[in-house]
Parts: C-alpha cells; structure tokens; sequence
C-alpha cells in the first residue's frame, strides 16, 4: 500500500505455511483472525513510511483501527525485519522456534498481549 501521504510493504515468504479453516481476513473491517497457523522456514520484512511526504494541510482523519487476533500460532525457522526512517532504522529478529496462544495486536488501542508465549 503506497499513497501520498502514507506507505506499508509488506513482503512474507514461506517455505510451509498451514492456516486451518477458522482463520479469516476481513479487510473491510480491518481485522484478522488466525485461529491455526504454522509458519516454517521463512520470513516477514516491513517498511513503513517509504515514500511519505507531509500532507497538506496536515491530515486530521483518524488512522483505521487495526485488530489481529492469533488464537495459536507456531512459527519455525523465523526471521522478521523492519524499517521505518526515521525513527527505526533496521530492526530484525530471528526465531528458531515461538509458540503463541490467544495474542491479540489492537492498533487502536496501540497494544499487543497474549496468554502464552515460548520461544528459542
């Protein structure tokens, strides 16, 4: 997503993903729901803000709330890797192993929380 004033890419790659039939995407209303997801061998990079310039005048719309919602999610062999210049020049993680239960990421609320997380 790239506009004037606002840009994501999001790039995901895979070597196995297995997301079960209880899972959904409603774009419309801005939420997912990962109810069972495997993820292995592969990779997520984020870029916000690549091509942004100032609105004018500056915008006053709220931003679209944003909700996610991961009931059981394991990811294997995982690397995650973002930038948003100018306040996060490169941040990365590499996972060999998260196992994660009912985690939510509320963009509007701008928190994240789970029940249970373990990791290597």
């Amino acid at each position: 997503m790239v506009n004037a004033d606002s840009s994501m890419i999001l790039g995901i790659r895979a070597g196995h993903l297995t997301v079960d039939d209880k899972s959904s995407v409603d774009i419309k209303k801005s939420r997912i729901l990962l109810n069972k997801v495997r993820l292995s061998d592969g990779d997520l990079s984020l870029y916000m803000d690549v091509w942004k310039k100032k609105p004018t005048p500056p915008d006053t719309v709220p931003a679209t709330p944003f909700y996610i919602q991961a009931n059981d999610v394991t990811l294997d062999n995982f690397r995650f890797g973002m930038s948003m210049l100018p306040t996060i020049d490169t941040l990365s993680l590499d996972i060999k192993r998260v196992a994660l239960t009912h985690g939510i990421v509320d963009l509007g609320k701008n928190e994240v929380k789970w029940k249970r997380a373990a990791m290597s």
